[in-house]
């Protein structure tokens, strides 16, 4: 099936000449000859009773235009559907539901489409859950039949998205409408998708205006930002000269929207402050909401100003409906899988606020962002603030220090501040400043930054290897301490279910812990409010408890004789209200591994096989590092 694209093209490129030779339009479309008559084919469905193109011969074909048709300006589709497919069955009952004031009546549908009525409504239930994200609905009254509803708005993106292409719908710009579209399309740099949703959003509000259709409110969480433009200013009056209709604003923001979401560098430093204060309430909700659920704290100011803009592009193409097509963000759920389940749970938070669907590349888009935020948490100080500093510990002078300076910040880079410290003083809450010490002597100051012993002379290899190693290591698991966090496997006996499982994980962790009196009331209402079994029917309840002071991570080990379908794994994590860094460092390490597990089902086969807690801090090692 051809694009609209590929009608206007080869349309234009016939109306140009009395007759055309064949090879013309192959260079002129870059489609093969084969291709150029199924287009053809087309166009003559399309245009039924304004123009024919017929073949001169083999080589040549020519269009004959019906005296007075006005084929310009004007959105036309193909009558002539394959109604053996449901795709086009469905385009077709949407522009039938969208385009007839009157109730519809299921019987006369399948009659127009040569299928029965059991088809058609079939047909209808598929299409229900397809406009759900337009929040649209087709609803039905007994005796009259079904009829659309849904805003002006979503109404035409239906139009571009679901029912364009399949019905080949067609317009043909008249010459100083193609002019100005192709203007815009030089000036904004416009790619290939932005091209075709400028002219698709054109033929369908023209379209809609048409029939007396007009966008009277404010589109969610979206700015026109080229409001102002001189280029949008000459386009709108031109639209408003050809077709004698006054467009508001809302209907100039409609169809400049392929413009103001093409990337997100395009809004940055923009003026936005209506919608920055709205950003920045879901911003809050959001993050609130992870709080809740995985229990981690993100830093809410940091984090706005670190997504503002990319969020309200990324807002602004879930209101559109513009798919991503960033290929590459497929690998951000296998590589950040902490960062990705927090940015689903954000992403469902606006779904919540807002009804905007975001797909799997939706949340890789944000999960980038996320991860950047968890990265620098690990480079972070005390304080807060991310440290470039590397402390040298040496007694030998300044001059050794800066010969070692040099040679380490060629391994670690420029940008990197280099302190001189000897042994005289070093208090432990001014060491947590620096990201790394290199020392030349023997110290026994208790430290949680990584510290590399060195030689008085360098050699840079293994310097290099050193570094590489401690950067490698610094968060493994095994190099935790049993006061931070303790593993235990539960067998599970029983065919129990999910709520009994983790009374019975609860009470074998009371025996040796002073938990709460009200933890499993506390999971009850924590499992109402978002349930804890996630992909591939992995159970992983997560708790914080006040009377704890460690993290404490269970694997529940259920046999297979007597494991439960609603499930295939039991985790489960609890821990302290207050957490130190250490800790915090520990549990990002578990949650990756945990939503690693979760997305994986290879690693869900082997902790099956896991039958004691050495076990389970093995593939904590093996698996739960990056």
């Amino acid at each position: 099936m051809s694009t609209a694209s590929d009608r206007e093209v080869l349309l234009r490129s016939l109306l140009s000449n009395k007759e055309t030779d064949l090879q013309s339009l192959e260079e002129a479309t870059g489609k093969n000859r084969y291709q150029i008559k199924a287009i053809i084919s087309e166009l003559n469905d399309v245009y039924e009773g304004f123009l024919t193109i017929r073949y001169k011969d083999e080589s040549q074909a020519g269009i004959v235009r019906k005296e007075g048709a006005n084929i310009f300006n004007t959105l036309h589709y193909n009558i002539h559907q394959d109604f053996n497919k449901v795709e086009c069955r469905i385009a077709y009952l949407l522009y039938r539901l969208i385009c007839t004031e009157e109730y519809l009546n299921i019987g006369d549908l399948s009659e127009e489409m040569s299928v029965s009525r059991s088809t058609v409504n079939n047909d209808l239930k598929k299409l229900k859950q397809l406009l759900e994200k337009y929040n649209a609905k087709v609803v039905g009254i007994p005796n009259k039949g079904i009829t659309f509803q849904c805003s002006e708005f979503g109404t035409r993106l239906v139009l571009i998205y679901e029912v364009f292409e399949l019905l080949q719908m067609t317009f043909l710009p008249d010459q100083e409408i193609q002019a100005a579209l192709d203007g815009l399309v030089r000036d904004y740099k416009l790619d290939d998708q932005a091209k075709e949703l400028l002219y698709k959003a054109l033929a369908v509000s023209v379209h809609r205006l048409a029939h007396g259709h007009t966008i009277d409110s404010e589109i969610p969480m979206y700015k026109n930002f080229e409001a102002d433009s001189a280029n949008i200013i000459a386009y709108t009056q031109l639209l408003q000269k050809k077709f004698a209709v006054a467009l508001n604003d809302h209907e100039i923001a409609f169809l400049a929207f392929p413009i103001n979401t093409r990337n997100s560098a395009y809004v940055k430093g923009s003026e936005n402050s209506e919608n920055e204060e709205v950003l920045r309430q879901v911003v809050s909700s959001m993050l609130k909401t992870v709080r809740d659920q995985v229990m981690i704290e993100i830093d809410e100011e940091a984090f706005f100003d670190k997504v503002k803009y990319h969020l309200l592009f990324l807002i602004n193409r879930l209101v559109f409906r513009i798919p991503n097509t960033d290929l590459y963000l497929e690998q951000i759920k296998l590589k950040y899988p902490l960062a990705f389940e927090l940015a689903k749970i954000s992403l469902s938070e606006l779904n919540r606020l807002y009804q905007l669907r975001a797909s799997a590349d939706d949340i890789s888009y944000l999960a980038v962002y996320y991860a950047q935020m968890l990265d620098e948490r690990q480079a972070n100080d005390s304080t807060g603030k991310s440290t470039k500093d590397v402390g040298i510990i040496t007694n030998l002078g300044r001059g050794s220090f800066e010969l070692i300076s040099r040679q380490i910040k060629e391994i670690v880079g420029n940008e990197m501040n280099i302190v001189h410290l000897n042994t005289d003083s070093l208090p432990k809450e001014k060491l947590k400043r620096f990201r790394l010490l290199f020392t030349t002597e023997e110290i026994s100051v208790d430290t949680e930054v990584p510290v590399i012993k060195i030689d008085r002379l360098v050699s840079p290899d293994d310097l290099a290897q050193k570094i590489y190693a401690v950067e490698k290591d610094q968060y493994n698991i095994k190099y935790l301490t049993n006061e931070d966090i303790s593993y235990h496997l539960v067998n599970l006996k029983g065919q129990m279910g999910y709520f009994d499982y983790v009374e019975e994980i609860m009470s074998y962790l009371s025996r040796r812990y002073r938990l709460s009196e009200d933890i499993l009331d506390r999971f009850v209402e924590k499992e109402e409010r978002h349930t804890m079994i996630y992909e591939n029917k992995v159970a992983f309840p997560h708790l914080t408890d006040p009377n704890i002071n460690k993290l404490v991570f269970v694997l529940g080990n259920i046999t297979m004789a007597n494991r439960n379908d609603a499930f295939s794994l039991m985790l489960f994590l609890v821990t302290p209200e207050k957490i130190s860094e250490q800790q915090e460092r520990i549990l990002m390490q578990v949650y990756d591994f945990v939503f690693k597990v979760i997305n994986d089902p290879t690693l869900i086969n082997d902790l099956k096989k896991v039958d004691d807690a050495q076990g389970l801090i093995e593939m904590l090692e093996k698996r739960g590092t990056k």
